[in-house]
């Protein structure tokens, strides 16, 4: 009896399945490394004295005693700060990013290098409560001239607008849900 003409070989179908097992364990691999954090930098930069990774690492929630520190590095710690917040992209790194969000929301126009990446993380973060900060980044002086968000550019506040909507209406209906409950 004679084989079907696009039956493949034994051979054939041990290379294919050697193939697609060796993408599944590089995927899985991938994966892996994506979840714990791990990046194939070689160095973690210093900041006096200490790695960076270090400092954010230590970060306080809401801490007054740290705002005052990090308002004395100037620019250069909030370059630290606007790096760490880059590099703390990964879902399990929530408290990371919240810790940091606060900390550059506190000083304010201060730091308004970090404008860029806020905009991301309201945008983009998956958080609600990482969402919500951000957004005192840019509304937290009661004075309206330094209020960051009058201060942006149109292209940025468009950029923002259906962010702050949606946290807005998360918060909304969160506050109701509260109500309900009660």
């Amino acid at each position: 009896m004679s084989k079907p003409a696009n039956h493949p070989s034994p051979k054939s179908r041990k290379w294919k399945w050697i193939i697609t097992s060796l993408l599944a364990i590089g995927g899985v691999t991938a994966l892996c490394f994506w979840f714990s954090g791990a990046t194939f930098r070689n160095s973690d930069p210093a900041f006096r004295g200490k790695p960076e990774s270090e400092w954010v690492k230590n970060l306080k929630y809401w801490d007054d005693e740290q705002v005052k520190e990090w308002r004395g590095y100037g620019e250069e710690g909030v370059q630290v700060l606007i790096r760490g917040l880059q590099h703390a992209a990964h879902p399990g790194e929530r408290t990371t990013r919240l810790c940091l969000v606060s900390l550059l929301s506190s000083l304010g126009n201060d730091a308004k290098s970090a404008t860029p990446i806020m905009i991301w993380t309201l945008v983009h973060d998956e958080d609600d409560e990482v969402r919500q900060s951000t957004i005192r980044f840019f509304t937290s002086s009661e004075d309206e001239k330094k209020c960051l968000l009058n201060q942006l550019p149109a292209a940025q506040k468009r950029e923002l607008l259906p962010a702050l909507i949606r946290s807005l209406q998360n918060s909304a209906l969160a506050c109701c849900r509260g109500v309900e409950a009660g």
